[in-house]
């Protein structure tokens, strides 16, 4: 299976596809697919020929990961990134997926919960097709699903309902 990890700088991509590569070695992980390189530039001064191949190249991953803004923005690699960059960065990935008509999962949490979610998604459990809808009309939204699983967090596992 070939995962491509996408997200706004500073966001644990790199950590992530490590611990993938540790906990499944038989997968073959990157964090820097093209799409991911066409970011580092402004997305107006590329050259639609080079987005439209960074395109199609996402489309060869059998599955695309994208890190969640829930941690806060550290250096990383010597980059200095803000949070209103994150989300411009963020906003523009998801946009390109979605014009794309790239599928792709979201990872959230901190260390090993970050990556127990991405191993989740990689081999969900009790998952049927066509049992789950997304209702929120903010489908993909940053703000949104950061406050969903915020709320999520918050609630003790004694409140939840038996599985």
């Amino acid at each position: 299976m070939r995962i491509a990890i996408l997200g706004a700088p500073a966001t644990g991509k790199t950590q992530l596809a490590q611990g993938l590569m540790r906990h499944l070695p038989a997968l073959q992980v990157t964090d820097n697919p093209p799409l991911q390189n066409a970011l580092r530039t402004p997305p107006s001064g590329n050259d639609p020929t080079r987005q439209a191949l960074a395109r199609d190249h996402q489309r060869s991953y059998d599955l695309t990961l994208l890190t969640g803004l829930d941690l806060p923005p550290s250096p990383a690699a010597g980059t200095h990134i803000t949070q209103p960059q994150q989300e411009q960065a963020d906003a523009w990935l998801r946009a390109t997926l979605q014009q794309a008509g790239i599928a792709y999962g979201v990872v959230y949490g901190n260390g090993p919960q970050r990556l127990r979610n991405a191993l989740r998604l990689i081999t969900p459990e009790d998952v049927t097709p066509g049992n789950w809808n997304w209702v929120c009309e903010k489908c993909s939204d940053p703000a949104c699903e950061y406050r969903l699983f915020t709320g999520l967090k918050d609630l003790k596992a004694d409140s939840l309902p038996p599985a």
